[in-house]
This record gives structure tokens, C-alpha cells and sequence, in this order.
């Protein structure tokens, strides 16, 4: 075997195992670019995951928030009732007292009626 076919050899030897490399490296380009699709689609998933749990935790304080501002107005109805009750008491014991106050006027001019007749009576 003379030298130049040796280098001829040789040489496709040498691209041989550049094609074999070159292809390895292609492989691995491959599975790392699966890799970073994989990171994406899970950092994907995650990031869905997290937008569901802060939608449902904005769901749950919404719904806090509406019942607290139920009990804040049932509250002040409440208060504003009781306070109408109040009113009305305050009112009924007002009537109550101007009707006590108007059965002692009316026993008083009864009495002084009678007095009245009766010193009518002496005088004639």
C-alpha cells in the first residue's frame, strides 16, 4: 500500500468519525432542545396551575368579602331597627304619660265640677 492511499484512508478515516461526531452532536442538540421544550411545557404547567389557584383565591375572597359586607349591612338594618324601636317606645311612653296627665285633668275638672254643683247648691 503506497502512502497516498494510506492518507486517502486516513482521511476518510478522520470525516468518518467527523460525520459521527457531527452527528452525535446533532443528537445531543436534539435531546437538549427536548429537554428545554420539556422545562418550557412544565413551566407552562406550573405557571397555569398557579394562575388556577390565585383565580380560585380571588373567588374565595370575593366571596369573604360579599359576606362580611352582608353582615356589615344586616348590621346596620339591625341597628337601624333597633333604633326605630326605641322611637316607637320612647313614643308609646310619651302617649302613655299625656294620657295619664289628661285622666288627672279630667279627674281634677270632674271634682272641681262637683264642688262647683255642690257650693251652687249651698249658695241657693
Amino acid at each position: 500500500m503506497n502512502t497516498a492511499a494510506r492518507l486517502t484512508g486516513i482521511r476518510e478515516s478522520l470525516y468518518a468519525m467527523l460525520d459521527a461526531l457531527e452527528e452525535s452532536r446533532r443528537a445531543l442538540a436534539r435531546d437538549a432542545s427536548l429537554g428545554a421544550r420539556e422545562k418550557k411545557a412544565k413551566r407552562e404547567a406550573i405557571r397555569r396551575r398557579r394562575k388556577k389557584l390565585e383565580l380560585q383565591e380571588a373567588r374565595i375572597n370575593l366571596a369573604a368579602l360579599q359576606r362580611r359586607e352582608q353582615d356589615a349591612s344586616l348590621d346596620a338594618l339591625i341597628g337601624r331597627l333597633n333604633g326605630a324601636v326605641g322611637e316607637a317606645t320612647a313614643e308609646i311612653d310619651r302617649m302613655r304619660r299625656a294620657t295619664a296627665v289628661a285622666g288627672n285633668v279630667t279627674k281634677v275638672l270632674s271634682a272641681a265640677t262637683t264642688m262647683l254643683g255642690i257650693v251652687a247648691r249651698i249658695i241657693a
